[in-house]
């Protein structure tokens, strides 16, 4: 499993696998975008050529938020979303970012379990923020330790 920044080379089949995982993807275009834009890392996580998971992240001074993960289903509890999680922390700390803060569908219990054993704990309930299918979204937030 080799984790590294994602390219305008990877980027489209990021936003294929984003495609196949999410309700309201992000695009291609958008993934490319955000590669351009400086205040946003985005890596991957790869096995040989295989794409595992990918993860977007977005700072500004010493606040950061995670602003898309996605994991293959079928590399799924084998490393690649903790893999992700620890190069996008490393990077925010790298940065300076003092805190970073995502959400996760309630109902989501793996990525919860993910983003508990990195550290990050529940702020508060978004309720009905989610649609397809409707359900609340938790603000997950995480003090960054030098």
């Amino acid at each position: 499993m080799n984790v590294s920044r994602m390219t305008l080379q990877t980027a489209p089949a990021a936003a294929k696998l984003e495609g196949r995982l999410f309700s309201h993807p992000w695009k291609e275009e958008d993934f490319l975008a955000s590669l351009r834009d400086e205040s946003r890392a985005f890596f991957i996580c790869t096995q040989g050529e295989r794409l595992l998971g990918y993860c977007g992240f977005q700072w500004s001074k010493e606040q950061g938020d995670v602003l898309t993960i996605g994991v293959d289903p079928s590399f799924r509890r084998q490393g690649a979303g903790k893999a992700l999680m620890s190069a996008l922390l490393s990077h925010a700390q790298e940065r300076g970012v003092k805190e970073v803060f995502l959400e996760v569908r309630a109902g989501n219990e793996a990525a919860r379990r993910l983003y508990e054993q990195c550290g990050f704990t529940l702020l508060y309930t978004r309720k009905g923020y989610y649609s397809d299918p409707k359900e609340d979204g938790l603000v997950l937030r995480l003090e960054v330790l030098k």
